[in-house]
């Protein structure tokens, strides 16, 4: 069973900003709900801990796509299927983002009637959390 999750937003921050933010992933279990923690193995591929409803799932992701300031794709290299991508765009004085994500789900509690589901709104408040982020580290170059 499969789970799209999408997502935009526009940041008050320029793309090339935007994408170093999107790659620091060491920052995410701050940022995305799901992500309680994120270990940085090298420049290609991280160690990922995420909770999905009651359960506590391990994997590896590796970039697989990456275009500086405009894009940046993944994929699970094991343990859960995952993968996504987000696009970046510079509109005026911000930056749209895209997000795409998809997560292959094994019902581990099927057999005893407890469903688990990735809220569809997840990736909105993810987003909402990412933009803060992004937009107070522009402010913080700002003032310096």
């Amino acid at each position: 069973m499969a789970t799209v999750l999408t997502g935009q937003i526009d940041v008050a921050a320029p793309p090339g900003q935007v994408y170093e933010c999107w790659t620091d992933v060491a920052s995410f279990p701050d940022v995305l709900e799901m992500v309680q923690s994120v270990r940085v193995v090298d420049e290609v591929r991280s160690f990922w801990q995420v909770r999905i409803g009651r359960s506590v799932q391990d994997f590896y992701a590796d970039i697989v796509d990456a275009v500086p300031g405009r894009r940046v794709g993944w994929q699970s290299t094991d343990g859960i299927l995952h993968s996504g991508h987000v696009e970046i765009e510079e509109q005026g004085d911000s930056t749209h983002v895209t997000l795409r994500a998809v997560w292959d789900q094994q019902d581990p509690f099927a057999g005893i009637g407890l469903p688990v589901a990735i809220d569809q709104d997840i990736a909105q408040r993810d987003l909402q959390r990412f933009k803060r982020m992004v937009e107070a580290r522009a402010r913080s170059d700002i003032s310096r």
